[in-house]
């Protein structure tokens, strides 16, 4: 290994995606050339001031306007430090340590104040409005296919056959004389909250206390519906002579029961 620059100090630059695709393109056309100087990627413009702590660092993309990306940059110098990191490169065979990473940034796109319009408002690179309006169209363009089908069922059996059930030899029992198969029970209509709690009001003026069981044939409601309702108008006594029956709450109550 080749470790004569492996002291030389680097730049770890992250890019936006479609800087990125652009230096990729760049890199393979070089690839193919037989150039020993690859194409420019871009230049970087570095400014201090006595009112500035930190440099400033600018960056303009070559080749921008003909590939229609945002053409000035930003270089945000990453905080704090920056981890033990080398680049190695191969040629012809041969792999040398290129150097060492000595700063991190990131590459955004450049603001800058708008003297014409007063100080404060953003100008936006026009390519990166372009940019960001074919991105959003993008995202929001379908790419399901529908398809109509005639006769859905026929597709449904195609993909999904029922299977068949083949009995030989059996028939059905003959029932008992007089005796009839059992329907299926009927569903109980749900009365209104109104109208069930005046039927039950009824019921307790009648009898004092009830069982659900008897308050279930009585009303012939759904359980649940009759619990949730009960629950409202009456309370639930788990001890005493009257354990395991309803009576009314006393503010429903209308005289001693």
């Amino acid at each position: 290994m080749e470790v004569k620059t492996a002291e030389k100090k680097l730049w770890l630059i992250k890019v936006p995606k479609h800087v990125a695709q652009q230096w990729q393109v760049a890199s393979q056309r070089a690839a193919s050339g037989a150039q020993s100087v690859g194409p420019e990627l871009g230049r970087i413009r570095i400014t201090s001031g006595a009112a500035q702590a930190e440099p400033d660092f600018q960056f303009t993309l070559a080749n921008a306007q003909q590939a229609g990306l945002p053409r000035e940059y930003t270089m945000r110098a990453q905080s704090g430090s920056v981890a033990a990191m080398h680049l190695l490169a191969e040629r012809q065979g041969c792999t040398s340590l290129e150097g060492r990473v000595d700063q991190k940034f990131d590459l955004e796109l450049r603001s800058a104040a708008n003297d014409a319009a007063g100080e404060g408002e953003v100008v936006i690179d026009p390519e990166y409005r372009r940019l960001s309006r074919e991105r959003h169209q993008a995202a929001a363009t379908k790419t399901r296919l529908m398809r109509v089908i005639e006769d859905p069922r026929s597709a449904t059996f195609a993909r999904n056959p029922a299977p068949v059930k083949i009995q030989i030899g059996k028939r059905k029992e003959a029932l008992p004389s007089g005796s009839r198969r059992k329907s299926p029970p009927e569903k109980r209509v749900r009365m209104e909250r109104d109208a069930l709690e005046g039927l039950l009001f009824r019921l307790f003026e009648r009898q004092a206390n009830w069982n659900f069981a008897q308050l279930h044939k009585e009303t012939d409601q759904p359980a649940a519906w009759l619990k949730e309702v009960l629950l409202s108008i009456a309370s639930f006594k788990k001890g005493g002579p009257t354990q395991q029956h309803w009576q009314l709450k006393p503010e429903y109550r209308t005289g001693a029961g």
